[in-house]
């Protein structure tokens, strides 16, 4: 009979965000006989801005505006502080005597009920008793988990015996120190209940099985990848030319880039391609400091591209000479922008962050700055690079391409992928993988 799969994601296909996921829907067709794709956090009556293969079933689940829904959540959290599950209960020694974290807890925990109500409104159409198994695959290992677990109880309770949940871990929902509060909620829960947990670097793998050391076993690596889409233009252009490609945040840091950038004497060209994320007041203004900032600069042009779609980035990489890309970030997961750089041979300047260094190795397909690099140590490296002989500059980007074809070719990775949740975590080393 097959076997089923729901995804939980935030977005996809709506709205933007996740585009390796986009990638992965052709290889779990491939092994699963139906995919249902549940999108979590967007607003009712959005359309898609991307579209799945037409053998996807996929669903927007809210019922209201994601602003609105998330207004609720913190209005009714207050039940949780006289209703109790084993969720709430789990954590209890970790918000014990911290009211801030508490609430947070009650508010994570209104907002995953209020997700799983939305998606077994739209499961309950479907007889899941027609499949050997269902899969209930999370895309994040934070409030979709969550609700993949809840929805797994609630189809056991439907009598669908073959029930698993395995999810994806990246950044914001891996490593708790990068939350304000220092605290990411039910993690010992979550583990509890998942049969697998797939971390998108062996730098997050390892943090999360040294914070949760019972649950080792559940814990892999599962890397994404990008798309072989050939390799960049090869026809060099006169002025050395600098990109930059991610969502315009502070955690990104562009002005440290534009700070070094201001300390070059040669022509060079910055292209920063990304736009601001709901609302672009933030990506307004790091474009008046950078001008700001490089404005008695007249060996620097700046480009401003705004947001670009997947495709429109692959195209701009085939279409542009692109000497390095540079990503100054503060906290990565290991970031999809390197990886489709690589893919094109293209060299990377990047801060020693998350999983980076598992894809950019110093010296060989470019350059490692430590997560507090100064101005200095960023112009050095541009300048560097840009100084390169000729045949050692072509060689770093055959590294470029060869480490990406290693470790990072996304027809690979999720060929690889799909078979690993379709066997479940036992059969890890079956030889589809």
């Amino acid at each position: 009979m097959g076997k089923c799969l729901i995804v939980f994601t935030r977005k996809y296909p709506y709205s933007y965000g996740e585009p390796s996921f986009q990638d992965e829907v052709p290889y779990q067709l491939s092994c699963f006989e139906k995919v249902i794709v549940l999108s979590q956090d967007v607003s009712k009556g959005e359309t898609t801005t991307r579209m799945p293969p037409k053998e996807v079933d996929f669903f927007n689940t809210a019922t209201t505006s994601r602003r609105m829904g998330r207004i609720k959540d913190k209005i009714k959290c207050l039940r949780w502080s006289v209703r109790k599950n084993e969720a709430i209960e789990s954590d209890w020694k970790r918000i014990k005597g911290n009211p801030v974290r508490r609430v947070f807890l009650w508010t994570f925990e209104e907002r995953c009920q209020r997700l799983i109500s939305e998606a077994i409104e739209v499961l309950r159409n479907y007889d899941f008793s027609a499949y050997d198994e269902v899969v209930c695959y999370s895309y994040w290992f934070f409030a979709n988990v969550r609700v993949a677990i809840g929805i797994s109880e609630y189809l056991k309770a439907q009598d669908i015996k073959y029930v698993r949940v395995v999810s994806r871990a990246h950044r914001y929902d891996l490593y708790e120190e990068r939350n304000k509060l220092n605290y990411l909620p039910m993690r010992e829960y979550l583990l509890d209940k998942v049969d697998a947990v797939y971390v998108c670097s062996r730098n997050g793998a390892e943090y999360l099985k040294q914070r949760h050391p019972s649950y080792q076993d559940k814990i892999d690596v599962g890397y994404i990848g990008s798309l072989d889409c050939g390799l960049a233009n090869q026809e060099k252009d006169k002025v050395f030319h600098i990109v930059s490609c991610c969502r315009v945040v502070p955690m990104k840091r562009l002005e440290r880039l534009a700070d070094a950038l201001a300390l070059i004497d040669f022509s060079c060209k910055w292209t920063m391609i990304g736009g601001g994320i709901e609302g672009n007041k933030y990506y307004e203004q790091i474009k008046c400091y950078v001008r700001s900032v490089l404005a008695e600069k007249k060996n620097i042009e700046v480009e401003f591209t705004g947001a670009l779609a997947h495709d429109d980035v692959f195209d701009y990489y085939r279409t542009h000479y692109v000497d390095v890309l540079i990503n100054p970030s503060e906290s990565e997961g290991l970031p999809a922008v390197i990886m489709e750089a690589t893919s094109f041979g293209i060299p990377i300047i990047a801060t020693d962050v998350g999983g980076t260094t598992e894809i950019v190795i110093d010296g060989e397909n470019g350059y490692v700055l430590p997560e507090d690099f100064s101005n200095d140590d960023l112009s050095a490296a541009i300048c560097h690079m840009c100084e390169l002989p000729e045949n050692d500059y072509f060689e770093m980007r055959k590294h470029a391409r060869s480490i990406w074809e290693e470790n990072f070719n996304a027809a690979v990775n999720n060929t690889r992928f799909a078979h690993r949740i379709f066997a479940g975590i036992e059969e890890r080393d079956c030889p589809y993988v």
